[in-house]
């Protein structure tokens, strides 16, 4: 899933590539929800998860 996320809610980024168009950074995502559960209809539903998750990040 792609989901935008306000810049606040990450910590310790860090460069970790570069490449002629952008540049990838790791970081900590706090605060994060990124749990989805899949409904019997077949629709998702995005469900709640407290705990700070490592994720990339994508400047272009």
């Amino acid at each position: 899933f792609l989901e935008w996320v306000p810049f606040d809610k990450f910590v310790e980024i860090k460069q970790i590539g570069e490449g002629g168009f952008s540049k990838v950074y790791s970081a900590i995502w706090i605060d994060n929800k990124v749990k989805y559960i899949r409904q019997n209809d077949g629709s998702w539903k995005k469900g709640e998860s407290a705990k700070p998750i490592k994720v990339a990040l994508k400047k272009l």
